[in-house]
């Protein structure tokens, strides 16, 4: 009862909030994996290209790149990781598409990622700052689910510099996501 309160007065504000389930040992913070201890945005960057991650129509085609993130205040980690695109209607309609990212557990041991097999990225569509905002509000949304649901996705907000490595000139775009 609750989450339909919620979920109604959150719509009635401009904000749509898609409520998942989820398991539900993942409402209790101690049960979290490292990288969803905390709510701290992360600041990550990523390199590819988004012209063949778009294109690819095949849900098992990934394309190899680094995920570098900050492991603290000064210095950089990286991870390798392999990127596809998520959904058919932002693909073909949006500059920016979701992105799931898989992990191999021997790449992901000793990181801030250990226990993390896939995880997914929920992008803004256009590349103007008002989208990003939007992202920022689905992701308060889920955050607010979090407080009154034992079901609920772990969300984590990043701050993600993307580059497109098939440019001559690469220009990086930063982003707010999760």
């Amino acid at each position: 009862m609750r989450e339909a309160a919620l979920y109604w007065t959150l719509r009635r504000f401009g904000f749509l909030c898609f409520l998942a389930f989820a398991n539900p040992a993942t409402a209790q913070l101690e049960d979290r994996t490292a990288l969803f201890q905390t709510n701290d945005a992360l600041e990550t960057r990523l390199e590819f290209s988004f012209r063949d991650i778009k294109k690819s129509k095949n849900d098992t085609v990934y394309q190899q790149t680094q995920l570098y993130y900050r492991s603290n205040v000064s210095s950089w980690d990286s991870i390798n990781v392999s990127l596809r695109a998520r959904g058919k209607f932002r693909r073909e309609n949006c500059f920016f598409t979701p992105i799931k990212i898989k992990i191999k557990k021997r790449d992901a041991k000793g990181t801030l990622f250990e226990g993390n097999k896939n995880l997914k990225m929920v992008m803004p569509c256009l590349t103007s700052s008002g989208n990003s905002d939007l992202v920022v509000k689905e992701y308060l949304c889920y955050k607010l689910y979090e407080e009154i649901s034992p079901y609920n996705f772990n969300t984590r907000l990043l701050d993600l510099t993307l580059t497109d490595n098939r440019k001559k000139i690469p220009k990086p775009i930063s982003l707010k996501l999760f």
